[in-house]
């Protein structure tokens, strides 16, 4: 069975609305299209969407690309939350 990976950013509303955009998208691209639509975001958790299709937290998202032993692209410094910059 195929492990879950981290597919892109992604960004959870209060009002239970979930934001997406696929890698390489950074978060800031979901703020900038909401923003475009006239939708506000705020207050929101940033997170990730995964390849089941499910939003994770930064922290749930750390914890998957470190069970899938990477991709980094930058240094694992031992953080506990995932961000975009460190897998693409």
């Amino acid at each position: 069975m195929a492990r879950e990976t981290i597919t892109g950013v992604a960004m959870l509303c209060e009002d239970g609305r979930v934001w997406a955009l696929p890698r390489p998208c950074r978060h800031h691209h979901v703020f900038s299209l909401a923003a475009f639509m006239q939708k506000p975001v705020d207050p929101c958790e940033q997170g990730f969407m995964t390849s089941a299709g499910r939003f994770v937290s930064r922290e749930d998202a750390m914890a998957i690309v470190r069970a899938n032993n990477g991709p980094w692209t930058t240094s694992d410094t031992g953080r506990r939350e995932l961000y975009s910059e460190d897998v693409w």
